[in-house]
C-alpha cells in the first residue's frame, strides 16, 4: 500500500509541476517555467507534456537544436502531437532545414487538419523553397480555420506579391491592417504591394506609417527607391542614409543608393558603390570563374582578360566597348557572353575568343561586364564612346537589303515595348496605341520587336507598321536590319543598345526617372554619340515624348 500511495502522490506532485510551469510559460517567464518542466521530468521522465514545453522554451531562448531534441524525445513518446511537431517545424525553418520543416507542417496537419498555425508554417516554408502558388493554398487553408490569422493573412499577401498579384495582395493587406492598424510588418508589406502596382506615391506613405510604429533599415530603403521613382532624389537620398545607419551594410540601401549616385553623374562614387549589387538575391547565382577577379589593380600588358556577362542583353551590348580599352593597354579579350549575343560579340575591338557554350579558356583575369567602368575608372568625361563598336555580317545586310526591297521612303525601326517581367516595364514600355500618333510621318516604318503583347498584336495588322519579327531570330538579324533603316526609335530596351553600339541615329523614349545609365536632363548620353534622349516631363507622360519623336521623324522628309 506504502508503494501504491507514493505513486500517486508523484503522479499529482508531477501534475501540480505540470500547471505551475504552463502558468509560469504563459506568463512569459520562462526560466521559471524551464526549471518547473524538469522538476516534472526528474519524477515523469516519460511525460511528454513536459518533454514538449521544455523544448518549446529552449525554441524561445535561442537554443534551437536542444529545443528540436527535446521536442523529438516527447514525439518518440507520443507521435500524434500535432503541436509539438508544427514547433519542431518552426525550429527548423530557423535552423534553414526547410525540406524537413515542411515535411514537418505536412505531418501537423495531417494529424490534425484544424491546426491552422501549421498550415501558415507550410506557407512559410513553401514561399522560402520557391513555391508560392502552394504557399498561398496553404495560408488560405489556415484562413478558412481562422480567418482573422494575422501570420497566414500576412503570408498570403507575400505569396501574392510573389506570384505577380500585387492587387490581390494590397487587398490582403487592407483586410489584415482592419484587424491590426497598429501592425508595422503589415504597413511595409503594403507598400511593397504599392510599388509593385506602380504607385509610388502611396509606396511611401505606406513606408512612412510602418517607420512611424517601428524604425527599420528595410522600410527607409524601401521608401528611398518609392521617392526616387517620384523624382525626390534628395529625400531618397536621406533614407538610404538611415536604413544605413540602422544597417550600415544593408544591400539594398547600398545599391539603390548607387544607382542614384550614377542617374546624377557621379561615376566617381556610383561605380564602386554599384559593387554593392553582389548583395541582392538576383545576383547572387552569377557566373564566378575561378581565378583572380580584376577592377584595375594591375596592368593588362601581357595580360588575357576575361570579360563575363552578368545581366541583361542592353547591359553586355553597352559594356562590350571596353575590350579596346584593354587591348589598349597591351592586353588580350576573351568574353563570356549569351549565345544570342555571340556574333555581334566577336566583330567587337580587339576580341581575341568569344564563348557561350563552355569551351575550354585560358586568361590572367576575369571581370564582369557591369565592373568595367570600375575598372577602367570611367567618369562622364572619360566614357569609351568610339562607335561604331561592333557591325552586322555583310552576309545579314545583304540579304536584308534584298527582303526589304526597292527604299522609296525614309525607314524608321520601332520599339516600344520590352521584356515584361522587366522590374520597371510599367514605366518603361508603352502600348502601341500610344504610339499611333508618330505614324502620321511620311516614311516606312519596321517593327524591331520579336514578341508582342496580346493587345498590340491585336492592332499591329491595322497599322502601317510592317512586321519582320518571324524572320529576327538573333541580335545578328537585328543588327543588319538596323543598319539598313534610317533611324532607330526605341523605348529603354537592348535594341536601343544595339543602335547605339552601331552608330546608326537613334531616339530613346525615356520615362520620368530613367534607369541610371541615361543621366538627367541632358539630350544626349556620353555612351552612345548618335543618340538623342527624348523625356517624359512628368510620370507617366508619353504625350510630349512622341510629339517630340514625330518632329525628329518628319525631319527626316524635309
Amino acid at each position: 500500500m506504502a508503494n501504491d500511495r507514493r505513486q500517486v502522490t508523484g503522479e499529482t506532485d508531477a501534475k501540480q509541476r505540470l500547471q505551475l510551469a504552463l502558468a509560469a510559460h504563459q506568463a512569459g517567464r520562462l526560466d521559471e517555467a524551464a526549471r518547473l518542466y524538469r522538476a516534472v521530468l526528474e519524477i515523469a521522465p516519460a511525460d511528454h507534456n513536459a518533454l514538449t514545453n521544455l523544448g518549446t522554451v529552449a525554441l524561445q531562448q535561442g537554443r534551437l537544436d536542444e529545443g528540436v531534441a527535446l521536442i523529438e524525445r516527447s514525439l518518440a513518446i507520443k507521435p500524434d502531437q500535432s503541436n509539438a511537431i508544427n514547433n519542431r517545424g518552426n525550429a527548423l525553418i530557423s535552423l534553414k532545414r526547410m525540406d524537413e520543416a515542411l515535411a514537418a507542417f505536412d505531418r501537423a496537419v495531417e494529424i490534425d487538419p484544424g491546426n491552422a498555425e501549421a498550415h501558415s508554417n507550410r506557407g512559410v516554408a513553401l514561399i522560402d523553397l520557391g513555391r508560392p502558388q502552394e504557399a498561398a493554398a496553404a495560408y488560405e487553408a489556415a484562413l478558412a480555420i481562422k480567418p482573422d490569422f494575422l501570420d497566414a493573412l500576412n503570408g498570403l499577401g507575400i505569396a501574392l506579391e510573389a506570384l505577380g498579384r500585387p492587387e490581390g495582395a494590397l487587398e490582403v493587406y487592407d483586410r489584415s491592417l482592419a484587424v491590426a492598424p497598429g501592425s508595422w510588418e503589415l504597413h511595409y508589406n503594403r507598400g511593397n504591394a504599392l510599388r509593385g502596382l506602380n504607385r509610388p506615391d502611396e509606396a511611401a506613405e505606406a513606408y512612412s506609417r510602418s517607420l512611424t510604429l517601428q524604425p527599420s533599415a528595410g522600410a527607409y530603403a524601401n521608401r528611398g527607391v518609392a521617392l526616387q521613382a517620384t523624382g525626390e532624389f534628395d529625400a531618397a537620398m536621406e533614407d538610404w542614409a538611415r536604413a544605413m545607419a540602422l544597417e550600415p551594410e544593408h544591400p539594398d540601401a547600398r545599391w539603390n543608393r548607387s544607382l542614384l549616385m550614377l542617374l546624377r553623374g557621379d561615376y566617381a562614387q556610383g561605380w564602386a558603390q554599384y559593387e554593392w549589387r553582389w548583395g541582392q538575391p538576383s545576383f547572387r547565382n552569377s557566373q564566378t570563374p575561378v581565378g583572380p577577379k580584376w577592377l584595375g589593380e594591375t596592368p593588362l600588358a601581357g595580360k588575357r582578360l576575361l570579360m563575363v556577362t552578368e545581366q541583361g542583353f542592353g547591359d553586355t551590348l553597352q559594356m562590350m566597348r571596353y575590350a579596346g580599352l584593354a587591348v589598349a593597354q597591351g592586353g588580350s579579350v576573351v568574353m563570356i557572353v549569351d549565345p544570342a549575343l555571340a556574333e555581334l560579340a566577336r566583330t567587337g575591338p580587339g576580341v581575341d575568343q568569344v564563348v557561350s557554350g563552355g569551351e575550354p579558356i585560358t586568361y590572367d583575369f576575369w571581370t564582369p561586364m557591369m565592373s568595367l567602368p570600375l575598372a577602367f575608372g570611367t567618369t562622364l568625361e572619360t566614357v569609351p564612346a568610339d562607335v561604331p563598336y561592333i557591325t552586322a555580317s555583310a552576309e545579314r545586310r545583304a540579304a536584308w537589303a534584298e527582303r526589304l526591297g526597292e527604299r522609296r521612303r525614309p525607314r524608321v525601326g520601332l520599339v516600344w515595348s520590352g521584356r515584361a517581367s522587366h522590374g520597371n516595364d510599367a514605366n518603361r514600355s508603352i502600348p502601341l496605341s500610344a504610339l499611333e500618333p508618330l505614324l502620321a510621318a511620311d516614311v516606312e516604318f519596321i517593327s524591331l520587336q520579336t514578341e508582342y503583347r496580346d493587345a498590340d498584336r491585336a492592332r499591329l495588322g491595322e497599322l502601317p507598321i510592317r512586321d519582320v519579327s518571324a524572320d529576327l531570330r538573333s541580335f545578328g538579324d537585328t543588327a543588319a536590319l538596323i543598319e539598313a533603316l534610317d533611324l532607330v526609335v526605341s523605348v529603354d530596351t537592348s535594341v536601343a543598345h544595339l543602335a547605339g553600339a552601331l552608330g546608326k541615329p537613334l531616339l530613346v523614349l525615356l520615362p520620368f526617372v530613367p534607369d541610371f545609365r541615361w543621366g538627367l536632363g541632358s539630350d544626349t548620353t556620353p555612351w552612345y554619340p548618335t543618340a538623342r534622349l527624348l523625356r517624359q516631363p512628368a510620370r507617366g507622360d508619353w504625350r510630349p515624348v512622341i510629339a517630340a519623336a514625330l518632329a525628329e521623324i518628319a525631319a527626316l522628309t524635309d
